[in-house]
């Protein structure tokens, strides 16, 4: 397996997601904070956009020193204004001691209004801990339960929003996206893979290196059966924090 990779000093890495690319806007969400197994973590997501397309990365960060080989890892995701799901970067683990990571999506081009969120783990002595990114700025003023509302389809699967679904407490089975096509349909949440959990720092880094760079999955109808397109999971836009 193979990843796009960029070491950069600390200093820098304090302000990566504001720095991707020079032409770029870049919003992030506030800084959420966690110690677990000694090490007190900061995580945050962004979304940024150019002329041409838009973008979302979870960054982690120790506040203080470097930590062991695959005892943390992030994971990102892109929705439009919509909430569907048009990229999602895959969960990657520091494959070795860093202070720090930042995990991009794939860009996505096309014109709208773009939110990023993400999730973090870190490694707790037994297993890992995971945290939900608060979700990136410019989401609309409204009350989600008041106008967000769910489906089951006859197979018993939740289908919709996973961005809008989650803000209600709900997982979908069946998450909204954008195939690679550009056709709307639905991924199954166990097909993107976000399910397995390591059971250590060595197992997150074997199960890391046993991924390809990038992974195709059906892109469904409502009904969860019908394959109507295909979407990518990628896994290797990653920048590291030494």
């Amino acid at each position: 397996m193979k990843f796009r990779k960029m070491v950069i000093a600390f200093i820098i890495g304090c302000f990566l997601l504001a720095a991707i690319n020079v032409y770029a806007a870049t919003s992030p969400s506030p800084y959420q904070y966690a110690t677990v197994f000694g090490y007190e973590y900061k995580y945050r997501s962004s979304v940024s956009s150019d002329s041409e397309s838009a973008w979302s990365g979870t960054f982690i960060l120790l506040t203080e020193g470097n930590a062991t080989a695959g005892y943390f890892g992030a994971n990102a995701r892109l929705y439009d204004s919509s909430g569907t799901l048009l990229k999602s970067s895959g969960w990657y683990y520091n494959d070795e001691e860093l202070a720090g990571l930042s995990n991009l999506t794939d860009s996505y081009y096309g014109k709208g209004t773009f939110y990023g969120k993400g999730q973090v783990r870190m490694y707790n002595g037994d297993g890992y801990n995971t945290y939900t990114t608060y979700s990136t700025p410019y989401t609309q003023v409204m009350s989600i339960n008041e106008t967000i509302t769910y489906s089951v389809n006859s197979n018993g699967q939740i289908y919709g929003s996973e961005y809008f679904l989650n803000i209600m407490g709900v997982e979908p089975d069946l998450i909204q996206a954008q195939g690679q096509s550009g056709v709307l349909g639905y991924i199954k949440a166990e097909d993107i893979g976000d399910d397995y959990v390591p059971s250590s720092p060595s197992a997150a880094i074997d199960y890391q290196n046993s991924l390809p760079n990038e992974r195709v999955i059906p892109l469904y109808a409502s009904d969860g059966i019908t394959v109507i397109d295909t979407f990518v999971v990628s896994y290797e836009n990653i920048e590291t924090i030494e």
